[in-house]
């Protein structure tokens, strides 16, 4: 949540926003990719 926090303080911190926005995606396909492999 501190992520989301540093957002709120700091307009000038969108390239830490895109940083850790593509962290967020990486996680979340990986996280599909785990899942699909748990099934199969």
């Amino acid at each position: 949540m501190t992520q989301y926090l540093n957002w709120a303080n700091g307009p000038h911190m969108t390239q830490k926003s895109n940083e850790a926005r593509k962290c967020m995606e990486i996680r979340s396909l990986n996280n599909l990719k785990l899942k699909r492999g748990n099934l199969s």
